[in-house]
């Protein structure tokens, strides 16, 4: 008779790392620079840079100051307005910002349920699948917008 060869199971524990405010400070830094760049592939280095961090607290200070006005339009902070060439650059860091900050970022999860209309010039759609209570885009001088695949959980949108 074969013996069971007995198995140990690997317990995986994730655990939460914590970051201090020296280190927010510097990773806050570090991703400003690069998303105020105007190069979309730099900007995408510094989304995943925030989201490899999964730290809430990097996103609420990039974000810290964006609301909604009282017709649920995004109100940029200062970090993300720009001269009229930079604009689109900074809208898709923001956007971006907001669609891939972690659950437990309050002002992202506020932001992606309170923004129902949006005004802007973007390159890509992909970041407003998050979006998802979004009624109202307009998109006037998206021109080198290839794709509106992101769209597509946008079930609420009733105006284009």
């Amino acid at each position: 008779m074969a013996k069971k060869k007995a198995t140990k199971k690997k317990v995986v524990t994730k655990v939460a790392k914590t970051v201090t405010s020296a280190e927010l400070k510097q990773y806050v830094s570090k991703i400003k620079k690069l998303l105020t760049q105007r190069d979309y592939s730099v900007i995408d280095s510094g989304i995943e840079l925030a989201r490899s961090l999964a730290e809430a607290a990097v996103f609420e200070e990039l974000l810290q100051g964006c609301t909604t006005d009282k017709e649920g339009q995004l109100v940029n902070n200062k970090l993300f307005m720009g001269t009229g060439p930079a604009q689109p650059y900074l809208n898709y860091a923001l956007i971006s910002m907001i669609a891939y900050a972690p659950k437990d970022c309050v002002s992202a999860v506020t932001l992606r349920r309170s923004i129902t209309r949006l005004t802007m010039v973007l390159s890509s759609t992909e970041p407003l699948a998050e979006l998802k209570n979004i009624t109202s885009l307009d998109l006037n001088g998206s021109g080198s917008l290839r794709s509106v695949d992101g769209l597509v959980n946008c079930t609420k949108l009733t105006s284009l």
